[in-house]
């Protein structure tokens, strides 16, 4: 049996529609991954920074991302444990190809996991979940 993958879209603010791409992780892997002082300082959304060499790839951050990353910031958490958060969400591109940004997660999603590791996990037994 194949199964038949369709294109995840969101619709954006606008009449834009977005594809998403996958994680900031899978996305920039071998990249580092800062923030500019600046950016951060002023209430534009937040911009990352992905670089790998000498590439430099930037990466806007959607306006509620960039709320919830000033204020986790502003409450003490470190760039680095921010940074790890948003690795860890997708990346969506505009249908026109034109635009990136980093969106957080909508409604109820909750953390996904990937198939192969939850395959092989022995800590629960079908009989340990129903019963």
């Amino acid at each position: 049996m194949a199964l038949n993958y369709k294109k995840v879209e969101y619709q954006g603010t606008g009449d834009f529609t977005f594809e998403d791409m996958g994680t900031v992780a899978s996305n920039f892997k071998g990249h580092s991954l800062r923030f500019t002082k600046k950016n951060l300082a002023s209430d534009k959304r937040v911009t990352l920074i992905a670089k790998k060499g000498d590439k430099e790839f930037i990466l806007p951050c959607s306006e509620p991302l960039s709320k919830v990353i000033r204020k986790a910031l502003e409450g003490g958490k470190s760039q680095r444990d921010v940074l790890s958060v948003i690795a860890k969400l997708n990346v969506f591109q505009s249908e026109d190809g034109e635009r990136y940004f980093v969106m957080q997660p909508a409604g109820d999603q909750l953390e996904a996991f990937a198939v192969d590791s939850l395959a092989k996990s022995e800590e629960l037994s079908w009989e340990d979940v129903a019963f």
